[in-house]
């Protein structure tokens, strides 16, 4: 798969989880808990991504029982982003929490640099510094939210930071011999195990589905969780954990995007200049065609 092909599914995966702020403001409205949204959403793409698998099911006998259960355990990686996000917003203002969801964009180049022992070009860096630089400006942050900080508001951002960073990790480095769409049903199935115990251990969301919630779960199922794991683990093991940490910012552009065009809000001419810098930054990523200039670490002769 050539790098083009692999960032696009990355940038798809990336657009459909920008969906979710707004289709799970849209379903808050109607009266459902986000406990219930996020339990309700994950078990129905499960299902569906288990479905779409059948064609491929019978290759399930080709891999060792612990291979399978090793994928469905880091699978759960991507639960704790969901989980640690909804936690810092109930902390803090959503701006912010933005904002910190977004430092998964250095995080990742530091993973990098430790995988492959090598620096970042210069291009890279450049487009790292705009792109977090966009990043701020997107979230509308200013400094009285920032006099406003909540520590453990903070401390938890910064975790769905670093889990965000896993689960890129993962998405590169885990199963990347098995067949994509099973794969990517194993660790939707972590996934869902580890949300479901812990956002709706009793299996309230049951009840929601009968009041309405099925629709809205179905949508949320797909776009939040099929397309995006799929599109994750087909396109990050073939551009690695660095390009697809600055690919993935486009995230907050569809975010604002949406947030105009659905909820009305109003997007002042400094998110959109700092969605106009995103755009910017990936793009300057996509043309580093040397992502590596030198060892920081020397072999032995």
């Amino acid at each position: 798969m050539t790098q083009w092909k692999a960032s696009l599914y990355v940038i798809v995966g990336a657009l459909c989880f920008g969906t979710l702020s707004t289709l799970v403001k849209i379903v808050l409205d109607q009266g459902f808990s986000i406990q219930d949204i996020s339990s309700g959403a994950i078990v129905v793409g499960c299902l569906m991504l288990w479905i779409c698998t059948f064609p491929v099911l019978g290759e399930i006998k080709k891999y060792p029982w612990k291979t399978l259960l090793i994928v469905i355990l880091v699978g759960s990686v991507w639960g704790f982003t969901e989980i640690f996000y909804m936690l810092t917003l109930e902390k803090i203002p959503a701006s912010l929490a933005v904002v910190l969801l977004f430092q998964f964009t250095w995080m990742t180049q530091i993973v990098h640099m430790i995988q492959t022992k090598t620096l970042l070009s210069t291009n890279r860096w450049i487009a790292l510094g705009i792109i977090l630089f966009g990043t701020y400006l997107g979230s509308g942050t200013d400094i009285n939210h920032l006099l406003q900080i909540n520590a453990m508001g903070i401390f938890f951002g910064l975790l769905s930071a670093l889990s965000y960073t896993a689960s890129i990790y993962v998405s590169e480095s885990v199963g990347t011999h098995m067949n994509q769409l099973l794969r990517s049903a194993l660790m939707l199935t972590g996934q869902m195990i580890f949300v479901v115990l812990v956002f709706s251990p009793t299996f309230s969301f049951v009840n929601a589905f009968a009041k309405g919630l099925w629709p809205w779960a179905v949508l949320l199922g797909i776009l939040g969780f099929v397309v995006t794991t799929y599109a994750f683990n087909k396109g990050v093991p073939h551009i690695g954990t660095s390009l697809a940490g600055v690919l993935g910012s486009i995230e907050l552009p569809m975010v604002i995007l949406l947030s105009s065009l659905v909820l009305r809000e109003n997007v002042t001419i400094v998110e959109w200049t700092g969605v106009i810098l995103i755009l910017l930054g990936i793009v300057i990523s996509e043309y580093d065609s040397s992502p590596s200039i030198k060892k920081y670490k020397t072999s032995k002769k």
